[in-house]
């Protein structure tokens, strides 16, 4: 958009991106996604407008971002750009990311850290 820095549009393709990849994960064309959202949420919501979201042709207003968190059951935060989030929030983000596999590896090894440091107190 006109007046934008690269930032921005940055910004803007990322939270895109991540709506896209909820969208793929669960198989939804954004034709569907359009037609089950507006359903659930009572919105109208157009497929031009997911495709300019998700290419960061346009700035998403809190309560688009908000209505993608609510209908794919996630946190907003995880829509956010982690470099955005600070603290747990952050790290919960990440988290979010890892595959399964990924998520149990890294519990078990932080339970076994923690067990460590008890042991050492």
């Amino acid at each position: 958009m006109k007046g934008d820095t690269p930032r921005d549009n940055t910004d803007k393709r990322e939270v895109g991106e991540n709506i896209r990849l909820l969208r793929v994960g669960r198989g939804l064309t954004q034709e569907e996604l359009v037609n089950e959202m507006n359903g659930m949420l009572g919105k109208s919501y157009t497929p031009n407008m997911i495709s300019l979201y998700e290419n960061g042709r346009d700035h998403m207003h809190m309560g688009a971002l908000f209505d993608f968190a609510s209908f794919f059951g996630v946190s907003p935060t995880e829509l956010i750009p982690a470099r955005f989030l600070k603290g747990d929030d952050a790290i919960l983000s990440q988290f979010r990311k890892l595959s399964p596999e990924n998520r149990t590896t890294l519990i078990k090894m932080l339970k076994f850290l923690l067990t460590e440091s008890d042991a050492s107190d």
